[in-house]
């Protein structure tokens, strides 16, 4: 089960469609300002991600996100099922028109917890 929303746990729930994950993905999209829908799979973010057309390092950056963030996300997820970490997905900032916090969302998948 899901950590954040005690839903059955699929690849595309865990990394792409629970609020948390969503966030993150939104929040690096727009730090990149690429446009996007989030696709249905995790196949489909992988073949989405190196379908962009960024050139040298800026390409190795872009693609390193991917991996960071899909390992990140993952860790996450094992602290909030062995080690009782608690993921915020519901009780991230959001401001009023419902949209989360990208400094509180990004910190938490780099370091694992709440600002």
């Amino acid at each position: 089960m899901c950590a954040a929303t005690c839903r059955l746990e699929t690849p595309q729930h865990l990394f792409l469609h629970c609020r948390f994950p969503w966030a993150v993905w939104s929040c690096i999209v727009h730090w990149w300002h690429v446009k996007w829908v989030c696709p249905s799979s995790v196949g489909a973010l992988i073949a989405w991600w190196f379908g962009n057309r960024f050139r040298n390092l800026e390409k190795e950056i872009w693609e390193s996100c991917l991996y960071a963030t899909l390992w990140s996300l993952w860790l996450l997820q094992n602290d909030c099922v062995f080690f009782y970490v608690s993921l915020g997905c519901g009780g991230l900032n959001q401001n009023k028109g419902g949209h989360v916090d990208e400094d509180e969302a990004r910190h938490q998948v780099i370091f694992g917890g709440r600002l």
